[in-house]
């Protein structure tokens, strides 16, 4: 079984707010600055955990900055300090590390090109579907269940009414003016055409994992662990099995470090966040339209 280098990993308690702290970081380590764990998957966001899936994969040695507040100028999470450098999106992250610690995959001109259609499709088409399902149709994503965050309820939910507000309009921009039943089936389509790529193979591209499984494990884990029912779920459970021991075998592998809750954990938090749910969402105009259009 594979195993990930981790003791180069520190995780820093206290947040700064400064560029590069008091103190310059060793030559050459990533500063990783991203979203608090939350208790049921490494990262809630979908591109720190694909930025920091990557630093492991490759054995880049990193620290980690956790701030639900330390943004960047364009209020964005993650992004990185290198060498006194900052570089923020994660598409731009990746071509940095890339070419300064000299990252080879080694795979075919043909591999590489269906890993980057793939990852494309990922970071412009699934990511606002996944968005969609678990943030606007289940509110219950901003619970302190969920978040880890120990704010009031009644902040909670403000927090997650203004978070949704603001999510909408990135969807509408990203996705168009697609009804819930559109994005859903933009989902199942999408999934569908990782699920068939992967096939009997352990990763995406074959034996080991390359660049494009850090994205997928990405948009998947950060959704399908979630103490709360989603589509997604329902898909990998029971329509493609495949891509669900897939993000299972590469969080027991890669994140071997950092224990899962267990079942009983799960359930109770998934109540307790339904529970929440329903209360943030009463407090509006009812459910959300099945037809609602952005």
């Amino acid at each position: 079984m594979l195993r990930f280098r981790t003791e180069a990993t520190v995780k820093l308690s206290e947040p700064d707010d400064s560029p590069m702290g008091d103190k310059a970081p060793e030559r050459d380590l990533v500063i990783l600055h991203q979203f608090p764990r939350s208790p049921f998957v490494p990262n809630l966001s979908p591109f720190c955990l694909k930025i920091e899936t990557f630093l492991r994969l490759y054995n880049i040695k990193y620290e980690l900055k956790e701030s639900w507040t330390n943004h960047t100028d364009k209020g964005q999470l993650p992004y990185i300090e290198l060498n006194g450098e900052r570089i923020s999106e994660s598409q731009a992250i990746i071509f940095k590390l890339v070419k300064h610690f000299r990252v080879k995959e080694n795979i075919s001109p043909r591999d590489a090109a269906i890993g980057r259609a793939v990852d494309r499709m990922l970071d412009g088409s699934t990511f606002y579907t996944l968005m969609n399902d678990k943030m606007l149709n289940n509110q219950a994503f901003m619970s302190r269940e969920v978040t880890g965050l120990k704010v009031p309820g009644i902040l909670g939910k403000f927090v997650a009414s203004r978070f949704a507000n603001k999510l909408k309009a990135r969807i509408m921009v990203g996705a168009g003016n697609l009804t819930n039943d559109d994005l859903m089936e933009v989902m199942k389509r999408d999934l569908r055409a990782c699920a068939d790529l992967l096939g009997d193979k352990p990763f995406l591209l074959g034996g080991r994992m390359t660049m494009v499984d850090c994205t997928l494990f990405g948009h998947l884990a950060s959704t399908y662990y979630l103490p709360f029912p989603q589509h997604i779920q329902e898909l990998l459970d029971h329509d493609h099995q495949n891509l669900k021991n897939y993000v299972e075998r590469i969080r027991d592998t890669v994140y071997y470090d950092i224990p899962k809750p267990d079942r009983f954990d799960l359930v109770k938090a998934g109540v307790e966040a339904e529970r929440r749910n329903s209360q943030i969402k009463s407090a509006h105009d009812g459910p959300r339209k099945e037809k609602m259009t952005f």
